[in-house]
């Protein structure tokens, strides 16, 4: 299985400070993120079952094996320039602003895992 995510985020009312009481407005963006994640994941699960009787009573064997291997690559850009946001109150927003300009996208992570699983039981 194959997926690719992006996504882009802004906060615009930052840690320290909130948007003006009365207008709504808060003039700043702190924090700009565009993001791109790529991800493959392979995945096989075999089970097999053997009931059998011994002793005048049912009993069953469950055996299987897990493999699950995953490869994820994570990128992101970073903002050229800001938001201007002085003119959208947070009473009245409607969700129209320039998107900024972005740098080249950059590999952020790079992760692989596999996991491998025998179960008898």
């Amino acid at each position: 299985m194959e997926y690719d995510a992006h996504l882009k985020m802004a906060l615009m009312t930052g840690y320290s400070h909130f948007p003006d009481s009365t207008t709504g407005i808060d003039p700043t963006s702190d924090f700009l993120s565009n993001s791109f994640t790529q991800t493959d994941t392979d995945v096989l699960d075999i089970y097999t079952s053997i009931p059998f009787e011994r002793a005048n009573k049912n009993h069953e064997i469950i055996a299987g094996v897990m493999y699950h291997k995953k490869n994820e690559d994570n990128f992101s850009k970073s903002a050229l320039s800001s938001i201007d946001t002085s003119s959208n109150s947070v009473f009245s927003w409607d969700s129209d602003v320039k998107e900024p300009s972005w740098n080249k996208k950059s590999r952020t992570e790079q992760a692989k895992k596999q996991q491998n699983k025998n179960l008898l039981i």
